[in-house]
């Protein structure tokens, strides 16, 4: 690699750790958030406020990854900003990440013990539904996108159904959370990374620079 392209890659990288470092913070005010309503308190004092904040946070949370995903590329970035300031075709932001990097959606990976006694690194199945799926990074940032520009107070129904909004978000930031805490992301066609996210005041963000094989994970 090249001295330019190395310099090129450590400011990605950094960009990317910086990214994550971000939502981590607005993650944190999330959790202050669940952690008040488990002690049946609301957290601003009127849950419809509580509702948007929740929902705030995870619309920026939402956004954040999706720039993630597409940080080798000024022009890609640029792209996905003028789309999401165009309004809610999901449709066609989906469309465009794609076409923008083929593989851009971080998957999580886990640790796993081997006969040996050794360990080993290995994608979760498909049908492992703890962590956040592409499909519903949208579903919450269009439910997301109601809630922060419709303020009518029908919107948000009885009051059960108030706090049901409200426990489906902290359901996913939850998926949020397991989907980043150890990620990859493959960032173009020969290389990804290897991203380690822990929650806590004085954890930091770990990212690593890999080569791809294909689809396997070294």
């Amino acid at each position: 690699m090249s001295p330019e392209k190395e310099k090129r890659m450590l400011e990605l990288m950094e960009r990317y750790k910086n990214n994550m470092r971000e939502i981590k913070e607005r993650m944190s005010i999330i959790q202050a958030m669940e952690e008040c309503h488990s002690k049946q308190k609301l957290f601003t004092g009127l849950i419809e406020i509580d509702i948007d904040l929740l929902y705030l946070q995870l619309r920026k949370i939402n956004e954040v990854i999706m720039f993630s995903c597409v940080i080798a590329s000024e022009a890609a970035e640029k792209q996905l900003n003028a789309d999401l300031r165009r309004g809610w075709e999901l449709n066609k932001i989906k469309r465009s990440l794609e076409r923008l990097n083929q593989n851009y959606f971080p998957y999580p990976v886990k640790v796993v013990n081997t006969e040996d006694g050794g360990c080993k690194i290995e994608k979760y199945d498909k049908d492992d539904r703890v962590y956040l799926t592409e499909d519903e990074l949208f579903d919450i940032y269009k439910d997301a996108s109601n809630y922060v520009h419709a303020k009518r107070s029908y919107q948000y129904g009885s009051k059960e159904e108030r706090f049901r909004i409200l426990h489906k978000g902290f359901e996913h930031a939850s998926k949020i959370t397991r989907l980043l805490s150890h990620h990859w992301l493959p960032i173009n066609d020969s290389l990804e990374y290897a991203v380690i996210m822990e929650y806590g005041d004085k954890k930091d963000i770990q990212v690593i620079l890999m080569e791809r094989e294909g689809e396997k994970i070294k």
